[in-house]
């Protein structure tokens, strides 16, 4: 899953804990205009596979979800 930390009527990680608790094995990547290292930290923690800041480009968010794909194909 691909999602914004800043979403209009739920935050990202609420969104992700929520489809987590219906799918387990759901993986996030999260894309966000900023966010502090400790919180980028408390994301990661959590499971998030990575996070993509904003503005990005194409080939950055390929990057980033193919090395999330391939840490998944790993497991």
């Amino acid at each position: 899953m691909l999602t914004d930390i800043g979403l209009p009527k739920i935050a990202g990680l609420q969104l992700f804990h929520e489809l987590r608790a219906v799918q387990p094995s759901v993986k996030v990547v999260f894309c966000t205009g900023f966010v502090e290292d400790a919180k980028q930290a408390e994301l990661l923690a959590t499971g998030a596979l990575a996070i993509i800041q904003k503005p990005y480009r194409v080939g950055e968010v390929l990057r980033v979800i193919q090395g999330a794909l391939d840490k998944v194909l790993e497991t």
